[in-house]
């Protein structure tokens, strides 16, 4: 297909209106919307891949759908809103250990260190086995220690008065 050629050869412009013109006309194929999300992401195009994630996810709102569209979104800097995504998720398959990952990642990007150490062990709980959610609770409890010890040795700003 045009859409594959154009975006596995690096003609970008030429592929994503080739997919938003072809998602016009069957605004039903999220699978196709998947295809350009997907490549777009893995060429680290994390802006242009979000309306199509978004689309598919949209079309057929599935825990794997949802799960993309918000890894897209924390790539492309839209923590928050990638935050909502993947806690939308939770409810569809609450025992999957992916979500509360993602969320470690996002909280932990959005410099919400207990929030991210929070989801790290619900990941924990689901996916014992996971070193890189061990090392990121380790990580981010050491960032809390670094936060604090600077907030503690900031000096407090002293007002002067101007007496008359």
């Amino acid at each position: 297909r045009k859409i594959d050629f154009d975006l596995t050869h690096d003609r970008w412009g030429e592929g994503i209106d080739a997919a938003r013109q072809y998602l016009e006309l069957n605004p039903k194929d999220w699978e196709t919307a998947i295809l350009a999300g997907d490549l777009l992401f893995q060429s680290s195009r994390y802006h242009d891949s979000l309306p199509f994630l978004e689309h598919a996810m949209k079309q057929r709102p599935t825990y794997e759908n949802m799960q993309r569209y918000g890894l897209s979104l924390n790539w492309a800097g839209q923590s928050p809103r990638a935050s909502e995504v993947f806690k939308a998720s939770i409810p569809l398959d609450p025992n999957n250990w992916e979500a509360y990952y993602h969320l470690g990642y996002v909280y932990g990007d959005m410099g919400q260190y207990e929030e991210a150490i929070g989801y790290f062990e619900e990941t924990l709980k689901r996916q014992p086995s996971s070193l890189e959610a061990k090392a990121m609770i380790a990580k981010h409890r050491q960032d809390i220690a670094t936060r604090d010890s600077q907030t503690r040795s900031k000096p407090t700003k002293v007002s002067s008065f101007n007496i008359r």
